[in-house]
């Protein structure tokens, strides 16, 4: 659903638009507004189709992930205010990274970055001891930001634990 990485190298741009046709984007819109969204069926729809744009993206991503964004414990700033309590080494490696990221230009400023930082940072202090820095966090977590805004901490937060359950069972194996 993404378009194609250009020659440059550069990344492509997640608030690109799919070519769906408006039977697609009226059954993502109804799943959406419904009170209770039924995430298979949601999912089932976003897996055959895509999701049309950054909007939608934006609406459907923490749906499917079951994230009530409203929630004060979702807040974005309570993320970003954990962000110091994160051990050194964690991190620096964290500065370095997002400082080689290109989802986010040079031009776009040193806020954007520094958030992005705050972010990921914010994330794993909220569960000290259980989670980690992986290589590519940066890479999730900038896309998130760009799409979901001020949601995106409580995403990443949701992927990070179910990716750390999941190797948990693996390593369990």
């Amino acid at each position: 659903p993404f378009p194609r990485r250009a020659m440059s190298g550069a990344p492509p741009d997640p608030r690109g638009e799919c070519p769906e046709t408006n039977a697609d984007d009226d059954d993502v819109s109804r799943l959406l507004a419904l009170d209770v969204t039924p995430t298979s069926e949601l999912a089932a729809v976003a897996a055959a189709r895509g999701l049309r744009d950054a909007s939608t993206r934006a609406r459907a991503w923490p749906k499917l992930l079951a994230l009530d964004v409203t929630r004060a414990d979702a807040s974005a700033a309570l993320f970003e205010g954990r962000a110091t309590a994160l051990n050194a080494r964690e991190r620096n490696q964290v500065e370095l990274d997002v400082r080689r990221c290109h989802w986010i230009p040079a031009s776009a400023g040193p806020e954007r970055r520094a958030r992005l930082s705050r972010v990921i940072r914010g994330v794993l202090a909220t569960h000290p001891g259980e989670c980690r820095y992986y290589q590519g966090m940066h890479d999730v977590a900038a896309v998130l930001l760009l799409i979901c805004g001020d949601a995106a901490p409580a995403v990443l937060d949701r992927l990070v634990v179910g990716a750390e359950a999941a190797l948990q069972v693996v390593g369990a194996l």
